[in-house]
């Protein structure tokens, strides 16, 4: 992954996004300008992984291996709240894109 994001650099792209779930888990946060947290408050979370098929057992296992929401929101640089429609998730993500832009 750090590979690509390396070469997306040294092609001159201005922005490039990784998804990863457990960045400061993983110790990967150093290699980037700016961590953006998506959260979502843990009942909805816990629907939606019951939604895509996960079982009680198994989303409390991923819970316990990753920092909470919380402390992942405190130390990122951006936080969008995931609480509300894919609509909205696309809004908040582009107001995001936009401030990044300007950085």
């Amino acid at each position: 992954m750090m590979r690509l994001v390396d070469e997306y650099e040294k092609k001159g792209k201005k922005l490039v996004f990784v998804e990863s779930a457990l960045i400061y888990e993983m110790g990967l946060d150093e290699g980037f300008n700016y961590v953006m947290s998506v959260y979502t408050d843990e009942e909805i979370m816990m629907k939606r992984a019951v939604e895509r098929g996960l079982t009680s057992e198994q989303i409390q296992h991923r819970l316990r291996e990753q920092l909470s929401a919380k402390q992942k929101q405190d130390w990122a640089e951006f936080s969008i709240n995931n609480n509300g429609s894919l609509n909205e998730l696309k809004e908040a993500t582009l107001s995001l894109l936009d401030i990044l832009k300007e950085l």
